[in-house]
């Protein structure tokens, strides 16, 4: 039989695992955040800074070129340039060039970015980021950290609640226990 205190240390050391299980979980999933947004915003200064130029030198093979590169990086769902009205003028799905912009179903990980000539704006850089890899990363720590912040729990309460001495027994499974 168990005494209170035993309980009592056996709950405070779970409760304490928990917690820390948690506050990893909240640090890992900020972290994880702070470098989407990092690579989103290199990204952006990049393309951007080609656009730029593609526009001076009124050279929309660059333009276009520039939006297809930035579609095939990871994570990039779609990309494209709207002018001021927001009619497309680049796209990595040339069928969309000419059409009105319209806003995706979901604005999750989209990224807009005014694009000017001097201080006149003549258009924005329109791009996606999918969060599904990040999403699968952090779930996947965070059952990592659950079964390892789980093992120390269950590798002190196991003897010390007399579970390993009743298997040893043979008491007959959990029913004897």
């Amino acid at each position: 039989m168990m005494s209170k205190r035993l309980i009592r240390e056996m709950m405070l050391a779970g409760i304490l695992i928990i917690c820390g299980i948690w506050a990893c979980a909240d640090l890992l999933h900020k972290s994880f955040q702070e470098e989407s947004l990092l690579g989103a915003n290199r990204l952006q200064e990049t393309a951007t800074a080609l656009i730029e130029k593609a526009h001076r030198l009124k050279d929309d093979l660059l333009m276009q070129e520039t939006i297809q590169a930035l579609a095939r990086a990871p994570g990039v769902a779609f990309a494209c340039v709207a002018d001021k009205e927001g009619k497309v003028l680049s796209h990595n799905r040339p069928a969309e060039m000419g059409k009105a912009f319209q806003m995706p179903y979901s604005t999750e990980g989209l990224w807009m970015r005014p694009i000017s000539e001097g201080q006149e704006r003549w258009g924005t850089l329109i791009f996606s980021i999918s969060m599904a890899a990040a999403h699968k990363s952090w779930l996947e720590q965070l059952l990592l950290q659950i079964v390892l912040g789980g093992a120390p729990v269950g590798l002190y309460c196991w003897p010390v609640a007399g579970l390993g001495k009743a298997i040893a027994k043979g008491s007959g499974g959990a029913g004897g226990i």
